[in-house]
């Protein structure tokens, strides 16, 4: 048997352990009911919302959809669609666990089409809990597998030419440009440049087509956002474009085409530092000591490079004979004098060579046209796979001169991927112990209200991150209804927020700039989440007496405001203008139905049409236009107006619907700013419910 062949017979022990650590890898999105990763409560915020918005008066009045396909706009419908058979929580985990197994197995699909030996896959195990995963950069992670089964499709698009496979390759970069839009980018430039180089080897014609080709699969990607981008960058009314700051600009002509752009660029040293700083080591606790031993994120770092130095050393001393890379191509057809040679080792180092210097060019963070916060080193994880699925090098079977070598990084690489789920699982079961009765204390607020959560406390103890960026946006996630704070805050993503309506706040990473006049006397609710026993924040001082508490237990302290103030701050008759305003815009698609109706093309519509129609012939105009008018909470032109709490419909000191008859809650009372003291457990019976362990 040849040898090249001999690890065939390990092919069921291979995938028996890569399903095993597959399982193993995507675990820790199962061990906690809070997941705490940083940016998972703000994307589960805007999955409701779009989810729950075609039904929701209170989410229309407050957001804006975005009439365009945005960048961002995959990952949240395949929750969304999922959210019809499970709650929101539960699907987006079952998204999430696909989009993290997936990383793994694009780059053993992309192993394979180059020619490689498939056992390289346990040195990409490890990145399936990549600092992506635990930044919560959900978009930017499902567009990694992606983008590696894109460059799959485009080296069997470079060895064997069809139409089918350039639609592949241009299905997937339009299924990357609604996914994010950093990868595709790279993509749209990385192409034609590989199509330039491998062309230019098999001739002129090649050499000139292929980037063309490449070029022209890319279009329509492009024309898939160009809508969005023309609404929302150039043509949209009132928003300051990267040309209008251009030409507001002053100075020379440079200066102002300078104004276009804007970003966070470093040096090449501060580049490669920065590397380092993109590995495993987000599950240490900040405060553990300099010890490589009780640090285990940095152990596992440690491990995983020692492991590939280990195996880059096995490649660079192996014949090139002795490799996979030097077999024919199997998807090659034979007997054709005009087949390309297209070599699996030469595209996957070019890829890796032009992705290290997309890292080395793009910049930290970038603010203008678009803001991105964190640009060039969320490339860093995908240059470590690509580092990997290049290597010319056979594990099982490696030259007799390294096969040592090969083997002990074997071990170190298989290590690190059993280690660190069993690591992070182990961190998750402690951050989440700090997020206290979270569930039980934002259950006590009644659904459809406005709530401000003051966040006092930012770093965990347990992990490296700050995973209490977004336990604002909680309430609206668990219990549904209206908090200031969203990612709706940039036209990347569905919706954006309607700024008529938005309830003055804080900003969201500077609670201690909270002021009761200008902040908290427009919510229904001020809920307050800190370290247990702290010391009270100075702006605790602001709050008044009439607030009652509701609930308060160790980190959590909810305090009902009995009489909210009417935000926006309109006279009655800019109240009932607004409200005829948003009922004409409600009902008028529905009239048009109507009229045409009337007009005799009723046989024309379809089964949900004419049922609309129906309805509309039942229900006069006065009783739908009243209808609307009570579900949203406002007045109609016709009758005075009345105060509302501008979310619930009720007025102040009123109690909602599902509270009225029900006795005061016994142990509600008025506030009094004082230390919580230890663990008070006040919850009242008939809105509390059973906590959640860990």
């Amino acid at each position: 048997m040849p040898q090249h062949q001999a690890p065939e017979r390990y092919r069921g022990t291979f995938f028996a352990l890569a399903g095993a650590l597959t399982l193993l890898g995507i675990a820790p999105i199962w061990v906690t009911d809070i997941l705490p990763v940083v940016d998972v409560g703000s994307h589960l915020h805007l999955i409701k919302i779009l989810h729950e918005y075609g039904s929701s008066e209170l989410l229309q009045r407050h957001y804006v959809k975005v009439d365009a396909i945005v960048p961002y706009l995959t990952y949240y419908k395949a929750v969304d669609v999922l959210a019809y058979f499970a709650p929101i929580e539960v699907a987006n985990r079952i998204v999430l666990s696909v989009v993290v197994a997936a990383i793994p197995w694009s780059a053993y699909a992309l192993i394979r089409r180059a020619g490689h030996d498939r056992w390289l896959l346990f040195g990409v195990l490890p990145w399936m809990l990549n600092p992506d995963f635990f930044m919560g950069f959900l978009n930017f992670l499902m567009s990694i597998p992606l983008f590696l089964w894109l460059l799959w499709a485009h080296l069997g698009l470079l060895r064997r030419p069809t139409w089918g496979r350039a639609a592949l390759v241009a299905g997937l970069l339009c299924l990357m440009a609604t996914t994010h839009y950093l990868l595709w980018a790279v993509a749209l430039v990385l192409l034609p440049l590989l199509a330039l180089v491998h062309g230019g080897r098999n001739g002129w014609l090649r050499g000139l087509g292929w980037p063309l080709r490449e070029a022209l699969l890319g279009l329509p990607s492009v024309g898939v956002l160009m809508p969005w981008f023309l609404t929302y960058f150039v043509l949209a009314d009132g928003v300051a474009t990267s040309d209008q700051v251009a030409n507001a600009a002053q100075g020379s002509l440079w200066t102002r085409l300078g104004s276009v752009y804007s970003g966070e660029h470093l040096g090449p040293v501060e580049n490669l530092r920065q590397l380092f700083d993109q590995l495993f080591d987000a599950i240490d606790a900040p405060a553990a000591p300099a010890n490589l031993l009780q640090r285990k994120g940095e152990l596992i770092s440690t491990l995983w490079l020692a492991g590939l130095l280990l195996w880059f050393i096995g490649a660079a001393r192996t014949p090139a004979e002795s490799t996979d890379a030097a077999q024919p191509d199997p998807t090659a057809p034979q007997g054709r004098r005009d087949t390309p040679v297209i070599s699996g080792t030469s595209y996957l180092g070019w890829v890796l060579l032009l992705c290290a210097a997309a890292y080395f060019v793009l910049p930290k963070h970038m603010v203008r046209p678009i803001w991105l916060w964190g640009v060039n080193f969320r490339l860093a994880e995908v240059l470590a796979i690509l580092a990997v699925v290049a290597l010319p090098l056979r594990p099982l079977a490696a030259a007799v001169g390294v096969r040592g070598r090969v083997w002990v990084g074997s071990c170190l690489l298989f290590v690190a991927a059993c280690w660190l789920p069993i690591a992070t699982i182990e961190s998750f079961l402690l951050a989440r112990t700090e997020f206290g009765d979270i569930r039980r204390a934002l259950a006590t607020i009644p659904p459809g209200h406005k709530v401000l959560v003051l966040r006092r406390k930012l770093l965990s103890r347990h992990m490296k991150y700050t995973i209490f960026n977004n336990i604002t946006e909680y309430y609206a996630v668990l219990v549904g209804g209206y908090v200031p704070y969203s990612f709706a805050d940039t036209s990347s993503k569905p919706f954006v927020v309607n700024r008529k309506y938005a309830v003055p706040a804080p900003p969201w990473d500077t609670p201690d700039a909270f002021s009761w006049e200008a902040h908290g006397r427009y919510y229904d609710y001020l809920v307050l989440f800190g370290e247990s026993g702290a010391a009270r924040e100075p702006y605790e001082d602001q709050l008044p007496a009439t607030l009652h508490t509701v609930y308060q237990r160790a980190q959590w302290r909810v305090l009902r405001n009995p009489v909210p103030a009417q935000w926006p701050e309109w006279t009655p008759a800019q109240w009932a203008a607004d409200a005829d305003t948003r009922i004409a815009r409600r009902v008028e698609p529905l009239l048009a139905l109507r009229a045409a109706a009337d007009a005799g093309f009723r046989n024309h519509l379809d089964a949900t049409d004419a049922a609309v129609a129906a309805v509309l012939d039942a229900l006069p105009w006065l009783e739908r236009r009243w209808s609307i008018a009570a579900r949203v909470g406002w007045p109609v032109s016709s009758a005075a107006p009345v105060q509302t709490d501008g979310v619930s419909g009720h007025g102040p000191g009123e109690q909602p619907e599902a509270l009225k008859g029900a006795a005061e809650p016994a142990l509600e009372r008025p506030y009094v700013p004082a230390d919580p003291g230890p663990d008070p457990a006040m919850v009242p019976p008939e809105l509390g419910r059973p906590s959640s362990t860990p």
